[in-house]
């Protein structure tokens, strides 16, 4: 007698399914976590960007301009160096994150900023920050809207 030994075409379907099925979970997750990752890199990356603008005007009595972008989806951090050329910097705004009201903002010569809340919206976390800027030297501080 001569036996076949090896899987049946249903149990090396059965086995592609469930494998397929764990990693169709797994790309969501990832998914997810990479989002997740990209929100935290977009609030790092303005703080770096504020505290450099900080920096310009404590060295070189240099304001910064701070604009929302709507049609590149970025906050542009906008200055001139020391041979007046004009620079800027942009802060990518993940898909993620909706910007739900972002006002100019000019930070003066002397580091002075007016105090005001930028707001916005995580459709990841389904939650409200509020970015919460602070007279003087201009610092800010996120908080969860409640």
């Amino acid at each position: 007698m001569n036996k076949n030994k090896g899987f049946t075409l249903l149990e090396t379907l059965i086995v592609l399914g469930l494998v397929s099925l764990m990693f169709g979970f797994g790309a969501v997750q990832l998914r997810q976590v990479a989002a997740a990752s990209q929100e935290r890199h977009f609030w790092q990356s303005l703080r770096q960007n504020w505290q450099a603008s900080q920096v310009r005007a404590r060295g070189n009595d240099k304001g910064t301009d701070i604009n929302y972008l709507p049609s590149r989806r970025a906050i542009r951090f906008s200055w001139t160096d020391q041979h007046i050329i004009p620079r800027h910097n942009d802060v990518v705004i993940p898909k993620t994150i909706q910007v739900i009201s972002f006002a100019k903002l000019k930070m003066l010569p002397n580091g002075y900023v007016k105090a005001r809340t930028q707001k916005f919206r995580s459709n990841l976390t389904n939650q409200n920050y509020d970015m919460k800027i602070q007279l003087a030297w201009g610092g800010f501080y996120v908080e969860i809207e409640k």
